[in-house]
């Protein structure tokens, strides 16, 4: 039994319509509406209405989205696919860690909201 079976991640469907759109889009529109989802699941999980591994796991979900190949979407899908993990198996601190993610995905905003 994996951990995949013990903990299934149960407050990431808040956001499951927000990702189908994020799939559905155009090449174009997926920059901005990435940012959004984001921003959507960080105000969930400060609201306190997902825990910060289902946070992670709804970013990290986000990963094989072709059109988002830039390194810095990169290393915000890695990073939370390392926050999804049970806390044990974390390098490092795990809040640390989350607010680095919060940062990136700022750093993400302003970099796509300029190119724009």
């Amino acid at each position: 039994m994996t951990y995949y079976d013990e903990y299934n991640f149960p407050s990431s469907h808040l956001v499951d319509a927000d990702l189908g759109a994020l799939q559905k889009a155009t090449r174009e529109d997926k920059p901005e509406l990435f940012i959004k989802y984001c921003n959507k699941v960080i105000a969930a999980k400060n609201e306190g209405r997902m825990p910060l591994r289902d946070a992670a796991y709804s970013i990290s979900r986000t990963m094989f989205i072709e059109e988002l190949n830039d390194s810095l979407f990169e290393e915000i899908t890695l990073l939370a696919g390392e926050l999804e993990l049970p806390p044990q198996f974390v390098n490092g601190e795990v809040e640390v860690k989350w607010q680095n993610l919060v940062a990136l995905v700022g750093e993400y905003n302003k970099v796509h909201t300029k190119a724009q």
